[in-house]
């Protein structure tokens, strides 16, 4: 009594399944060599995934992960001691230092652009290689387009008035005209910016 009310319940999927049977068998007609030609490729992997003996197989692999799994985890006990696994410790540590990365994070691309200026100076334009001028103060100055010595008694003034001492606090990105603006209560000094319009 069952088995007919399983058949009735199963004769929708059989009728629509009808059409779909006929194109099925000339697939599994092109199916039959890769299945038979399969067959060895099946054996040596059964052989990968189980085979006897200790530690030759993959189930041997997947088992021999537990111990690093409970070394990562923890607790463990080393040297003595109820220690906390590799990945705990690791965070714990991060955490500790959260706040020293927090304050030079956004320095990252002072550092980075730093780096690559060192190691690649100049720039190239139409014209073939190039560089950004800088401003030397010494004994002379340009005046009118003359190159003209500056008294010993104005050259401090002069100085002063061509550089910027002291700024030992700038925020990131300091360096550019458009820098970064760090968040409210960021400690810097944005008013620290390079000498110049």
């Amino acid at each position: 009594v069952n088995l007919r009310s399983t058949l009735d319940a199963l004769k929708p999927l059989v009728d629509e399944s009808k059409p779909v049977a006929r194109k099925l068998r000339p697939f599994l007609a092109e199916l039959r060599p890769l299945a038979r030609d399969a067959k060895p490729t099946i054996h040596d992997l059964s052989i990968l995934v189980s085979k006897r003996g200790p530690n030759n197989d993959l189930i041997d692999l997947t088992n021999s992960g537990i111990p690093v799994r409970d070394a990562a985890i923890g607790p463990v006990n080393v040297n003595g001691a109820q220690r906390l696994g590799a990945f705990p410790e690791t965070v714990k540590a991060l955490q500790g230092g959260t706040p020293e990365l927090a304050f030079a994070r956004p320095y990252a691309v002072d550092l980075t652009g730093w780096a690559s200026d060192f190691s690649t100076p100049g720039i190239y334009d139409a014209l073939g290689a190039a560089s950004r001028a800088a401003p030397y103060v010494n004994a002379f100055a340009a005046v009118g387009g003359v190159l003209t010595p500056v008294p010993p008694a104005l050259r401090a003034q002069t100085f002063n008035a061509q550089v910027a001492l002291h700024q030992n606090d700038r925020c990131p990105g300091g360096a550019e005209r458009t820098y970064y603006k760090p968040p409210p209560g960021y400690e810097c000094n944005p008013s620290q910016v390079p000498p110049g319009p």
